[in-house]
């Protein structure tokens, strides 16, 4: 689904989602329009996942760009 996160980037997120709200909420991936991507844990629409946010990327797998 298109979606907008905190800091105002746009793509497409797949996942779980808050029945509620339709916010990213559970375990899911964003793909940014930028050709970025994180995966992890959101809650309330907020990635959550303390080593795989976009300020600190984990060596190996979490929020990365293709080269």
């Amino acid at each position: 689904m298109p979606y907008t996160d905190t800091y105002g980037e746009h793509g497409w997120y797949t996942g779980q989602v808050d029945a509620a709200s339709g916010t990213p909420h559970g375990i899911g991936m964003m793909n940014y329009s930028n050709g970025d991507f994180y995966e992890g844990e959101w809650r309330d629409g907020v990635s959550i996942t303390p080593s795989k946010t976009r300020e600190e990327p984990m060596l190996g797998g979490g929020f990365s760009s293709p080269r």
